[in-house]
């Protein structure tokens, strides 16, 4: 027993750093309306997003499997398969281009916001919920990209 609560706690402060990282760029555009649009993509950009998206719908799985029975092994590799998977679609943004790469930061900036000042217990609640708001926020995006899963 001692040995178990102890290891949910080490858990704790673990999801808690890594959840921490999922932070982006805390700067904003100024909310000014965009008049023209490009929809120009690399190819390597492209590509970049679809295995980052791809990422993020398996590691929205691994979460949703998660109950009370999974091991504090198993919720610490799902919430750092969360943050890895976030973190590279911030990445992919950038190569992406264009709309895409509007839409992509967009929909990262949502998803950070639903888990920023919130206590751990909050944050692992609303994890799930914000993963799939985020898969539905670049289904769109995906699609335009041809990523096929």
């Amino acid at each position: 027993m001692r040995h178990t609560f102890a290891a949910l706690i080490t858990t704790s402060v673990l999801v808690t750093f890594l959840l921490g990282g999922c932070g982006g760029d805390d700067s904003s555009d100024s909310g000014a309306a965009t008049t023209t649009t490009t929809t120009t993509t690399s190819a390597s950009g492209s590509s970049s997003f679809c295995v980052a998206y791809s990422q993020v719908q398996s590691a929205g799985e691994a979460i949703k499997q998660l109950d009370s029975s999974s091991s504090a092994n198993q919720l610490q590799e799902a919430v750092t398969d969360v943050t890895t998977s976030v973190q590279a679609l911030s990445s992919a943004a950038s190569q992406a281009g264009g709309q895409a790469q509007s839409s992509i930061q967009s929909a990262v900036s949502r998803y950070q916001s639903q888990l920023e000042g919130k206590s751990l217990s909050q944050r692992l609640a609303t994890l799930g919920t914000a993963v799939g708001q985020l898969e539905r926020s670049l289904s769109q995006t995906a699609s335009q990209l041809n990523c096929n899963r």
